[in-house]
């Protein structure tokens, strides 16, 4: 031992000497060495003799004997896991240089795959390092060839060494890539191979244990399970071998693990076994979302094996749909033919299914249905309908292809019941779904059923906490954006497309893309936020397949509707004649009646009304045979606004009075081409005119809609505020009676606001007609606190808009009578130069619509202030001046009789103002009527004498002396 000792002192002396850095020494040592004693005593020597900056390290697979517990108490000695020792992905790829210095250099790539086969174990990864060929441990390709030195490593050191019985063990469990123990006693019959498995983990042979769920779960390392594999194919007889691999695949199926299962039957190369694994369990695997998986699995058959099978065919088809829908339209035209030839029914009809399905979802040629719908008489006619489980399945395909290629049929309602029906009584929440995705298009765009919709939405709505696939999932957010949409609720459908978009994204689906996206055009466009709409199209269009036909003619006619929304009424020509031009080709009637409906409106947009009638008529024959209540409730009302347009009231009565008879009955809040500007003038016209009211009333809400212009008296105004007269406000309805001293305020600085126009009036201003002796910081706080009061009373935040430090009484919540008075006033005025002699009634309208807005002075009868006189004076000025120009364009008319009845108002208007008797007077007299004329300046002196305390002046005494001078007709000598 001494000797022993004194190398140890004269190694580390020797190694410190040349490094002066050495740190470490490995000692590589066998179970046995490790538990002899003359070794411990050799330990212990070396770690008395080695320098400070030594550390040994003895590499061993099983752990130290209890006799070594003194080393580990006191420190001088500390044991690693397996794992501890295991390199990083960094680790590993930093080892190519090490290794390499004289060999082959491997990329980054290669030395992160290889770390990731080898699990960080160094050796396998110095091992395989010196493979010359790459390939040798390429992704798909095995890692532990026969007689490389990976191999013979293994096989020596594990393998080799252990009993017949215990390699015949691990033979078979290798074949699962988990492995709990009711598995290896049922592969190996016999409850040992639990105790094998154990004592492999303990001993940190390749043998890691996990616990899922409560229970163990052994995996050997992948390195290992690989070679034993490729020990069996020789070791195994070839009928054991292929027992065991069917036996471990149905442990697998059985455990749930279904891909663990089809893999190892791939591994075996057991295809006729496959077959049945996959035709058993791809229905349910693809309800679930695991088409890559599946589509996998089918490709690892060899050869042609697929496209000779039909129901290979089928499900690969199934498998690829989302991703590649051209691929599975092929496969599953060629699954159906395969069927048909060998007369398997249920093949028939889930593949005639399939092609129909594939076709209405990809919106590229909708003539393609033809040949299906054809086709599915002679299906019908060879099995009969299907009364299984495929009739539900059947039903929605037959129901799409007559919605998309034959609406007009009248046999599609009945399949419409039909269908749902058999999806409330649908137990599965993803096929509830799938079969609704065309019945709710129906629903919705198609003939407008908001009842059905309604109960429709309810069956496929998931319970609370159900797991939906991506796929899935997504559709069924495009479905909740359509019936949000429907309801004109535009935010919660914008959001509900933008979630279903991100959830595909995330999944790379891109089945839903187009329909995803066009909804959040719709909710955009529809709501009249033109900017976020044309942003939206312009994602669309980035993501347009050119394939896909319908699309590309969608994309268009959204295009012409942004058109129309901004008034570019040629664009919007050019779009929906292109997508028109399209949809005659590849589509069917539906979008032939949507795009005529379109055209119809581009054309009047552009002033050709004329060529739009005839247009508009295609649209509604097509609708009408089609029983859309939908359709006809648009054409209805492009016929009311053609007819608004140019001024046929009693055409637009007509049309508009059928339109909201059919959108009350129905409850149709939003359409396709709903533009809120031309709703809001089409409601502001049947409100005048008592047509449906109610519902009027219930779209503008609903929508939100803007007042078409601030003289819609008849609008249902949030706010009515009267200035003119008597000061008074009615809210939702109700009128607001100033009854408390905290209204007091509020109501002041609304009076105020007005006195100011109403509109960007700066706060400071009001602080200073209100609170005049505050102070800068204590005044703003009144007005706040005033503000605040205000917004309540007037019952909506957003009747008062604070910009820039300007306060605005918002137009489209309030309507004030000043304004529809001012802007009255300034219209009339305006005409009156330009009105001939012919057109004086439309002035005479515009007067008398004056004198009933103005019930007396703003703010007359309340309390006087200077802010208000001033507005008050104003407006009066502006009303009498605009009263004496008009009267003056009457008689230099000669138009008499109508300029005396005009002064007559103004004389009521204005009582004491001398003039208008005069002019009245003179207005009587060229009607020959002199004894009136005498009566009225009696009125007129009678009344300066009793309220001014006057005589009439000397201009109006002239004209009653050249009256009295002239001779009297006899009829006033009568009337005398």
């Amino acid at each position: 031992m001494a000797d022993e000792t004194s190398f140890f002192s004269r190694f580390f002396a020797r190694l410190y000497a040349c490094t002066k850095t050495a740190r470490v020494l490995v000692i590589d040592n066998s179970q046995e060495a490790l538990a002899s004693p003359g070794f411990r005593k050799l330990l212990r020597a070396a770690i008395r003799e080695a320098p400070e900056n030594v550390r040994v390290i003895i590499a061993s697979r099983t752990r130290p004997s209890g006799d070594s517990a003194r080393l580990r108490a006191n420190g001088y000695l500390a044991v690693l896991d397996a794992g501890d020792l295991l390199f990083t992905d960094d680790e590993s790829i930093a080892v190519q240089r090490l290794a390499s210095a004289g060999g082959r250099t491997r990329s980054v790539d290669e030395m992160r795959h290889l770390h990731q086969v080898t699990g960080g174990w160094p050796a396998a990864l110095q091992l395989l390092l010196q493979l010359d060929n790459s390939g040798s441990f390429s992704a798909g390709k095995r890692r532990v060839a026969s007689g490389s030195g990976l191999f013979d490593y293994l096989a020596k050191e594990v393998f080799d060494c252990q009993s017949e019985e215990v390699r015949g063990f691990l033979l078979k469990l290798a074949h699962v890539p988990r492995i709990t123990p009711e598995m290896a006693c049922a592969l190996t019959d016999n409850a040992a191979a639990v105790q094998l498995l154990a004592a492999m983990h303990a001993d940190n042979i390749f043998t890691s244990v996990h616990e899922v769920d409560g229970e163990l779960q052994y995996e050997f390392h992948p390195l290992l399970r690989e070679f034993l594999l490729v020990r069996a194919e020789s070791d195994l007889p070839g009928n054991e071998l292929d027992r065991v691999v069917r036996q471990a695949a149905a442990l697998l199926a059985q455990s749930g693990d279904v891909d663990a299962a089809a893999q190892v039957l791939i591994a075996g190369r057991l295809w006729d076994e496959l077959q049945r694994f996959i035709v058993e369990n791809a229905s349910s695997l693809l309800d679930r979302g695991w088409h890559r998986t599946v589509s996998a699995w089918l490709n690892a058959f060899p050869g042609d094996t697929v496209a000779g099978d039909p129901w290979l065919s089928f499900w690969q088809g199934a498998a690829v749909l989302p991703f590649e829908p051209p691929a599975g339209q092929q496969r599953f035209y060629r699954a159906y033919h395969l069927f048909r030839e060998r007369h398997i029914r249920r093949g028939c009809f889930l593949a005639w299914s399939g092609n129909v399905d594939l076709i209405s979802l990809e919106w590229a040629d909708f003539s393609k249905l033809d040949q299906w719908l054809d086709e599915a008489q002679s299906l019908l006619d060879e099995f009969g309908a299907p009364a299984d489980e495929l009739a539900a399945r059947f039903t929605a395909s037959m129901f799409g292809a007559l919605l998309f290629r034959r609406p007009q049929d009248p046999i599609i309602h009945d399949w419409a019941d039909r269908l749902l029906l058999q999806i409330e009584a649908c137990a599965d929440p993803n096929q509830r779904i799938l079969l609704g995705c065309n019945l709710q298009i129906h629903y919705t765009v198609a003939v407008g059923m908001n009842s059905q919709l309604d109960r429709l939405m309810k069956a496929i709505e998931p319970p609370a906490g159900t797991t939906l696939p991506p796929l899935i999932g997504a559709l069924l957010w495009a479905l909740r954006s359509m019936h949000h949409w429907s309801r004109g609720e535009s935010k919660q459908a914008a959001a509900a497309a933008e979630t279903g978009s991100k959830l595909a994204r995330e999944n790379r689906l891109r089945m839903w893309d187009f329909m995803l996206g066009a909804l959040q055009v719709y909710a955009c466009l529809n709501n009249g936020e033109l900017s976020r709409g044309r942003a939206a199209l312009a994602r669309l269009g980035k993501s347009l397949d050119a394939k896909r036909k319908i699309d590309v003619a969608h994309f268009h006619y959204l295009a012409s509707l942004a058109s129309l929304g901004d008034g570019e009424g040629a664009q919007a020509l050019t779009h929906i004649e292109t997508a028109n031009a399209i949809s005659l080709r590849y589509g069917g009637p539906q979008q032939e009646a949507l795009g005529e409906l379109v055209r119809a409106q581009a054309l009047h947009s552009l002033g050709r009304t004329p060529e739009a009638w005839p247009v508009l008529a295609r649209g509604r024959e097509v609708a009408t045979a089609m029983a859309s209540g939908i359709l006809t409730f648009q054409a209805d009302l492009c016929a009311a606004l053609f007819a608004l347009d140019v001024g046929d009231e009693l055409g637009c009565a007509e049309a508009l009075e059928r339109a909201f008879s059919v959108g009350a009955a129905n409850d149709y809040l939003n359409h396709n081409s709903f533009r809120p500007a031309v709703m809001a003038r089409l409601c502001a016209f049947a409100l005048a005119n008592g047509i449906a009211p109610e519902y009027a009333r219930r779209l503008i809400q609903k929508r939100c809609l803007k007042p078409p212009c601030l003289e819609a008296e008849c609008w249902p105004w949030p706010v009515r505020i009267y200035a003119l007269g008597r000061f008074s406000m009615v809210v939702d309805g109700r009128p607001i009676a100033e009854t408390s001293q905290l209204q007091h305020k509020p109501v002041e600085l609304l009076q105020a606001l007005l006195s100011f126009g109403g509109r960007q009036v700066a706060i400071a201003r009001l602080i200073d007609c209100l609170w005049p002796d505050a102070e800068s910081k204590s005044g703003r706080g009144a007005f706040d606190a005033t503000l605040l009061r205000l917004r309540r009373l007037l019952g909506t935040d957003d009747s008062l808009i604070i910009e820039g430090g300007r306060l605005t009484l918002s137009p489209t919540v309030c309507w004030v009578d000043v304004w529809c008075f001012e802007r009255l006033l300034g219209t009339t005025r305006d005409k009156i130069p330009h009105t001939s002699r012919a057109n004086f009634d439309d002035l005479l309208a515009r007067r008398d619509g004056l004198l009933d807005l103005y019930h007396g002075d703003f703010l007359e009868r309340e309390n006087p202030h200077p802010w208000a006189l001033r507005y008050q004076e104003r407006l009066r000025c502006r009303l009498l001046n605009v009263v004496d120009e008009l009267g003056r364009r009457l008689e230099a008319g000669e138009l008499w009789r109508k300029a005396a009845k005009h002064y007559q108002h103004a004389i009521a208007l204005e009582p004491l103002s001398e003039r208008y008797y005069r002019r009245l007077m003179a207005c009587l007299q060229n009607l020959g009527e002199h004894a009136e004329a005498l009566r009225v300046y009696g009125r007129c002196r009678d009344l300066l004498r009793t309220a001014l305390h006057v005589d009439p002046s000397a201009r109006t005494e002239s004209i009653r002396e050249s009256i009295e001078g002239l001779p009297v007709p006899p009829e006033d000598r009568r009337r005398n």
